[in-house]
């Protein structure tokens, strides 16, 4: 660190117990079924409160660095069918993160509310299909705070817009999230070691902003591969966006104006040789 002549460098020093922890039940009512209920509670420290270090107020670090948290949860069931060759599960879930502004000294809280729905399928060792759905609510809490993400009216995508913008408060809809995301899949492998797959991701519309003036619509992508597989080689050729789906992503986090996107990759091929020692 570079010292000036008649400079004395500040410093400062804090310390603060960051309680975190996860309680769980789980109940067996029958063989083939199990229900669980999973508390979780996780601390942390806003380690980006001055670009990647610890913003001081007045020379002193902030208590209010240590303030964030993270406390969910989660209800569930899972059962066996079919003699152990099928199984479902089913999830539901609310989540509060809490992320204290040192800047503002205010609290930046979003709440995440969702169902997951799970099933696989196996009736030997040659076949495997299963599939999986999300749906999700992510909001801002009576949010977001000043210096949150905006965007400008007459977009473009060479100029994606600032984080500038300051908004009244409201529950607005977390931007960059899709409302629901659904994956399928099903595999086959032969006796002398030749295999195929086959799987489909697919994903709902989503905001790129608070008030979805840039949206990616909802959309798809289906990829196949084969595989020859023994006991220490695998060789695989995966064949990916199969159907050359013209789709998006966003470059960036919403809080740096998320509104740029740019296209996945259309149809392409990928070879992978693995060995195990």
């Amino acid at each position: 660190m570079a010292i000036y002549p008649g400079n004395v460098p500040k410093h400062d020093s804090i310390s603060a117990l960051l309680p975190s922890g996860t309680a769980s039940l789980v109940f067996k009512p029958t063989a083939t079924t199990s229900t669980y209920l999973t508390l979780n509670r996780a601390a942390a420290v806003e380690g980006s409160s001055s670009s990647g270090g610890f913003g001081m107020t007045n020379n002193l670090l902030v208590a209010d660095t240590f303030k964030n948290s993270s406390e969910m949860a989660e209800l569930g069931a899972k059962v066996s069918l079919l003699d152990g060759k099928a199984f479902a599960g089913a999830a539901l879930y609310t989540q509060k993160r809490n992320r204290q502004n040192v800047r503002f000294n205010l609290p930046d809280e979003i709440r995440v509310q969702g169902l997951e729905l799970e099933a696989v399928y196996q009736p030997n060792r040659s076949f495997n299909a299963g599939a999986n759905f999300a749906y999700s609510e992510a909001n801002f809490v009576n949010g977001p705070l000043p210096g949150s993400s905006q965007t400008t009216p007459a977009f473009s995508p060479s100029s994606p817009s600032g984080n500038f913008g300051a908004y009244p408060a409201g529950d607005y809809r977390v931007p960059g999230l899709p409302r629901w995301l659904a994956n399928a899949y099903a595999s086959y492998t032969h006796a002398s070691g030749l295999g195929a797959s086959l799987g489909l991701n697919t994903q709902g519309e989503q905001n790129l902003d608070l008030f979805g003036i840039v949206k990616i619509p909802a959309q798809q992508t289906w990829n196949a591969g084969v595989f020859y597989k023994m006991k220490r080689l695998e060789l695989r050729l995966d064949f990916l966006n199969l159907t050359d789906e013209f789709n998006w992503r966003a470059t960036s986090t919403p809080f740096a104006g998320a509104d740029l996107v740019t296209r996945e990759l259309p149809f392409h091929v990928q070879g992978v040789i693995k060995y195990t020692f």
